[in-house]
């Protein structure tokens, strides 16, 4: 949706919207301390009204935040975290190359 890796998230202040599991909505600043842990897939029915459809655990030590539960939308969810996953797998792929 942003168009912008996570590092590029973090370095121009990027801030994505969550909804917890209570309903109250917050921004969150992307910056290091930020773990967004998707759980599962989008379902449907859940989240067609607002778009909220991604099922996520939040940890920001920075904020006090630890293994919270919400929703936000898949689309900002993939841009904070596919190239910080790509990164992973592609050093997962360097190790079986060395072994």
């Amino acid at each position: 949706m942003y168009n912008l890796t996570r590092k590029e998230m973090i370095e121009h202040p990027v801030s994505l919207s969550v909804i917890w599991d209570n309903d109250d909505e917050q921004w969150l600043e992307c910056s290091e301390d930020l773990i967004i842990e998707g759980l599962d897939d989008t379902h449907e029915g859940m989240g067609e009204d607002d778009g909220y459809n991604r099922r996520i655990k939040v940890t920001d030590e920075s904020l006090g935040i630890k293994n919270k539960l919400g929703r936000m939308v898949n689309a900002d969810y993939g841009d904070f975290v596919e190239d910080f996953v790509g990164e992973i797998g592609s050093e997962q792929r360097k190790e079986k190359a060395d072994d």
